[in-house]
């Protein structure tokens, strides 16, 4: 399995999320930090982007990798996992405010 770091550098990401996640909901900083919510999701977004490549450059493209590609899908893969999470929140009727 190459590129062992990108996939360390997602999962430091993850464990930043959790712990600031874990935090927010303890002190209610999603309710009292006008900002703090866009923090976690820039967090969880650049945790999804290093998964994507490491599995474009490992999984999908194993020998040269394509740079173009790796930077639509850094861009293009958060964006569509949080258009499908609004779906998934507008169909169940999910209401955070």
């Amino acid at each position: 399995m190459k590129n062992k770091k990108i996939l360390f550098i997602s999962f430091v990401f993850l464990i930043i999320l959790g712990f600031l996640h874990f935090i927010a909901l303890k002190f209610h900083f999603y309710w009292t930090l006008r900002g703090f919510d866009l923090l976690v999701h820039f967090i969880g977004g650049i945790s999804v982007a290093f998964f994507g490549i490491f599995i474009y450059l490992n999984i999908i493209r194993q020998n040269k990798p394509n740079y173009n590609w790796i930077l639509l899908l850094s861009l293009f893969l958060p964006l569509l996992i949080g258009i499908f999470w609004e779906f998934f929140e507008f169909k169940f009727q999910f209401r955070f405010d």
